[in-house]
């Protein structure tokens, strides 16, 4: 992928970032398969399970995923009176 930058006068090739992790329990699917900048990582729970976290990473030209972090996938107990 190459990237004009405005602020420069040459083309920037974008990077790529590196697998972002999955948690356990969970499937990551992404808008661009070769998860270059701009690349949205979406993240689902199996079912039973809650997302704690953000749902969505970005992938930045730096070559790094905000936010921080994995999310993880829980099961969690609700009791009633």
């Amino acid at each position: 992928m190459i990237v004009f930058d405005p602020k420069q006068s040459f083309i920037v090739a974008g990077q790529t970032c590196n697998y972002p992790g999955s948690p356990a329990h969970a499937s990551v699917t992404f808008t661009n398969e070769r998860m270059v900048s701009g690349t949205i990582a979406t993240y689902t729970c199996d079912n039973g399970y809650e997302l704690l976290g953000p749902s969505r990473r970005l992938c930045h030209q730096n070559g790094t995923w905000t936010p921080l972090g994995i999310p993880f996938c829980g099961k969690f107990f609700y009791l009633f009176k």
